[in-house]
């Protein structure tokens, strides 16, 4: 028996006789193109839609072996993808007018020390003293 420890390999199977007699796998493809540009194939036969959304890339199975049922489940899930991130932009563009576009309101400092004054009660609420006679 051969003593690897003793020559420093400390008995490390890459170290030993072995080297060399593993065999390099070639890697397997998963995924197959297909003639439509967001339309992927898995090795299994199952057909993935995969759409690149603004940041990010976005998968979904579209549950089917079949070209032409894969490719019309696509066409509605583009849709609807493009649907939602036309009003995620309109939505972002409403609260972008709603902070940039508002009128500025003129008497916010006075109102707000207003509102201190009544609560810290200094100042009475209006229309209390309106009813009081000082007669």
């Amino acid at each position: 028996m051969v003593n690897y420890a003793s020559e420093g390999n400390f008995g490390c199977v890459c170290h030993g006789p072995t080297v060399g007699l593993v065999r390099e796998r070639k890697p397997t493809k998963t995924w197959e193109r297909t003639p439509l540009h967001n339309l992927v194939r898995r090795k299994s036969g199952r057909y993935y839609a995969r759409v690149f959304a603004p940041g990010k890339e976005v998968w979904k199975p579209l549950k089917t072996n079949h070209f032409s049922v894969a490719q019309a489940r696509l066409t509605e899930f583009l849709k609807m993808s493009r649907t939602q991130r036309r009003r995620a932009k309109n939505r972002l563009e409403r609260a972008r007018l709603s902070l940039y576009c508002r009128e500025p309101e003129v008497n916010w400092p006075s109102r707000v020390f207003q509102n201190r004054l009544r609560l810290m009660s200094l100042v009475p609420p209006a229309g209390i003293m309106e009813n009081v006679s000082t007669t």
